[in-house]
């Protein structure tokens, strides 16, 4: 096999599991914990929009690097010009005015900070698991269908074990939920006696 396709494959892996396994901030962590956290997803969350939608850079690693029968998502590339994959590159990606400066400069950021410049992640979560999470168990099926990868399938079948578990994906001030709170702050998530 192509070495370059076993590499990118792990790699893509690496991101699936990091997306699906960073921990939920906790409201006994510190702040600066409970933001690595977050931006870890949403690192990750980026990466994998990118992929899926097709939308990477020419030095980027494609879904046509995989060779599998899968198409780039048409509904992912377009959400890259939503305001929620827009709040994701400001909260992570870039030191920004846009946070603060909520409905001057940039009122379809509104949904995705609150008051104080705290990403609202409840919101970043909701809009993405429809549209992330098929892409991920399609990708993750159709690996597991190609002999060329079956040194990946243990691995593979780990990640979709993580995806059928009620995993803390969704998991809000250490409380797992199926209805999150309107916005989570990471001053809200913040325990002064931590310090």
């Amino acid at each position: 096999m192509d070495r370059n396709m076993n590499d990118n494959l792990y790699h893509v892996l690496y991101e699936i599991e990091m997306y699906l396994e960073a921990p939920s901030p906790n409201i006994e962590y510190r702040t600066t914990v409970n933001n690595v956290f977050w931006e870890c997803r949403l690192i990750h969350l980026r990466n994998l929009i990118d992929f899926f939608s097709g939308a990477s850079k020419d030095d980027d690693i494609k879904l046509s690097d995989i060779k599998i029968p899968m198409k780039e998502d048409n509904n992912l590339l377009c959400s890259r010009n939503h305001p929620a994959y827009k709040a994701i590159n400001k909260a992570v990606c870039h030191l920004t005015k846009s946070r603060y400066s909520r409905s001057k400069n940039c009122p379809n950021l509104n949904d995705y900070f609150d008051e104080a410049g705290n990403i609202r992640h409840d919101s970043i979560d909701a809009f993405y698991k429809e549209l992330i999470m098929p892409k991920i168990e399609e990708f993750l099926e159709k690996v597991l269908k190609e002999p060329k990868y079956s040194h990946h399938h243990e691995r593979v079948n780990k990640l979709k074990d993580i995806i059928k578990k009620p995993h803390e994906l969704f998991n809000y001030n250490g409380v797992t939920s199926t209805a999150a709170p309107d916005t989570v702050s990471i001053v809200e998530l913040h325990n002064p006696e931590s310090h």
